[in-house]
């Protein structure tokens, strides 16, 4: 199970943000890949982590997906 908790707002001149994932399961975790779905260009210090960092955002709206595999995939 993934959560992503609340949307993030952000005022410019912020253009940074981390989203915090909370993943359960019944084993462990072996991967992890964010994708973006939509949204204007972003740098971002790993796709493959749990918690994504977002930097140098432009004003728009962004949409994120996180895909977790589990050890007994």
């Amino acid at each position: 199970v993934i959560s992503l908790g609340t949307d993030k707002n952000l005022i410019l001149p912020t253009n940074q943000v981390t989203i915090n994932a909370t993943v359960t399961d019944d084993g462990s975790i072996t991967s992890y890949l964010w994708t973006k779905l939509s949204g204007p260009t972003f740098n971002a210090v790993s796709m493959n982590v749990k918690d994504l960092q977002l930097q140098n955002l432009i004003e728009g709206t962004y949409t994120f997906q996180l895909t977790a595999v589990d050890n007994l995939w």
